[in-house]
């Protein structure tokens, strides 16, 4: 069983985001297979607070208060993710369902993690994801479910490990994703 305190803080040019929420989950840990369940943004009075300091470009006629961020408010989605790893032999097989937007719709994930035995430190993976955009046009929301894939393989040198990942994206400006990471075990 866990809980999580959550700050965020994001800054996109003058405009600033903060917030805090709480996040609560539990693991069931057995030989072959593991269960987690965590809902996150559990404090439904928590939201993200914008701050915006940029000033009125010349020549502007319309009202700073229509398009400014200042004081803006942003409620974050509660969500619940339930995740499975089932172990067999030299294999992981993962499986996520999680709720997102206010539809509360289902996106899925599945992963696969290969530990061969005859290179111990070595894993190779692989994964697909599904993923929620969420567009405003014209005063309506709507979100669509997306979908990527991910390959990677890592190292773990006593006690230091090193995962490389890869994911293809349909963005447009950011089609290609890369992912370093160094874990120290104590």
């Amino acid at each position: 069983v866990g809980a999580a305190y959550t700050y965020y803080l994001t800054r996109f040019h003058e405009v600033e985001g903060k917030g805090q929420n709480l996040d609560l989950g539990f693991i069931i840990d057995s030989d072959a297979l593991d269960f987690s369940f965590t809902v996150k943004n559990v404090l439904r009075s928590q939201y993200v607070t914008y701050s915006d300091s940029s000033e009125t470009p010349e020549g502007y006629e319309g009202s700073d208060a229509e398009y400014s961020s200042d004081g803006v408010q942003e409620q974050l989605p509660l969500q619940t993710v339930y995740a499975l790893r089932y172990t067999m032999r030299h294999f992981q097989l993962f499986g996520q369902l999680k709720t997102v937007g206010k539809e509360r719709q289902f996106v899925r994930s599945f992963g696969l993690n290969y530990n061969p035995a005859f290179l111990p430190f070595f894993h190779l993976s692989g994964g697909y994801k599904q993923f929620a955009l969420t567009r405003s046009e014209e005063g309506e929301t709507n979100t669509d479910i997306n979908s990527s894939y991910t390959m990677g393989l890592g190292l773990d040198l006593f006690g230091l490990s090193f995962d490389y990942a890869f994911e293809k994206s349909e963005h447009i400006e950011f089609e290609n994703k890369h992912y370093f990471s160094l874990g120290i075990s104590f």
